[in-house]
């Protein structure tokens, strides 16, 4: 930039080889009385009209940088002593600009209203976006950031918003996602937005008591949507899971259905007379006992050999059926 200004000062000089006394103004600047400013930065476009022979220098002169704009609430002027300072910066020699208008320019930063809506339009779909990789599909978001109304500069050619989760910000119940306001495509700040995250799950759930034994049928159960855990899903997310099962013990309503809930029918009974087959080897022997407790098949209980009055340990492997194995 510096470069390019003084090359195309030295070339608009007599002779055009080198420095000479300059024999008529290379720019005519009109400061402004009051510039509205749209961007980030104030450039001498916003506070003076610029004109010349040269399209060329005149644009660049144009979109010469001379600071930051005023914060929100703040307000400031620019005089004629700064812009020619940073034009001499460039190269440019002060004789070769015309100057006129008032020798301060006061400066009014223009500001857009982003609502909280805008911002959340743009982070809601971000953390969506994340949860359904992850295969958490069914979670509400709570928004736990007070968010405000932001004033930003407009921009001069754009203002956009970007929303990025931030890394290591996603738990089981939270999650931050950052939005950066973008005027002209630069960032110009960045508003973090903080969710909780509450996980559901269709779940089967207990709408009845039900008595140890009793068989588990829609009657006492009913299939639900309730908060969950991802770290801990639901046992039961179907009715259908359930059927020919019943109750392992005492059930109490209003509560989801566990895996510990849950046993096969039993197909021996208490104080029911079993025949008890002992094993040695290929030896096998039958005699009569008395189910000492309930079982389902595949269920270990105690009986009573009703020969010998020996209480022993069996296996259940078929209705009003135990099985014993000696050692050989």
């Amino acid at each position: 930039m510096n470069t390019f200004l003084l090359t195309l000062a030295l070339a608009a000089l007599p002779g055009g080889d080198g420095p000479s006394p300059v024999s008529r103004p290379l720019l005519r600047i009109e400061m402004k009385v009051e510039a509205q400013i749209r961007g980030t930065q104030v450039l001498l476009r916003d506070v003076a009209d610029v004109g010349g022979n040269d399209a060329v220098l005149v644009e660049r002169v144009q979109q010469l940088a001379l600071g930051r704009r005023p914060a929100p609430g703040f307000s400031r002027t620019l005089g004629v002593d700064e812009v020619r300072a940073r034009l001499a910066e460039t190269g440019l020699a002060a004789d070769a600009v015309a100057w006129s208008g008032p020798r301060e320019t006061g400066l009014v930063p223009l500001f857009a209203q982003l609502q909280p809506k805008e911002l959340l339009a743009v982070a809601e779909p971000v953390l969506r976006a994340v949860l359904e990789q992850a295969a958490a599909s069914d979670v509400e978001l709570e928004v736990l950031t007070q968010l405000g109304v932001t004033q930003v500069p407009p921009g001069r050619r754009s203002l956009d918003l970007r929303a990025r989760l931030r890394d290591r910000a996603l738990t089981e119940t939270s999650a931050v996602v950052d939005v950066e306001v973008l005027v002209d495509d630069e960032v110009f700040r960045t508003l973090p937005v903080s969710f909780r995250l509450k996980h559901f799950a269709n779940a089967v759930v207990v709408v009845r008591p039900a008595r140890r034994g009793q068989p588990l049928t829609e009657e006492c159960l009913e299939l639900r949507r309730i908060p969950v855990s991802p770290l801990r899903p639901a046992a039961f997310q179907s009715l259908e899971e359930l059927a020919g099962k019943v109750a392992a013990r005492d059930l109490q309503a209003n509560r989801p259905l566990a895996l510990a809930d849950v046993a096969e029918p039993a197909i021996v009974r208490k104080d029911e007379p079993v025949t008890v087959i002992a094993t040695r080897g290929t030896v096998r022997v039958a005699t009569r006992g008395l189910a000492l407790q309930d079982g389902a098949r595949g269920a270990r209980i105690l009986v009573r050999n009703l020969g010998s009055e020996r209480v022993l340990a069996a296996v259940i492997v078929a209705p009003g059926t135990v099985l014993i194995e000696t050692e050989r």
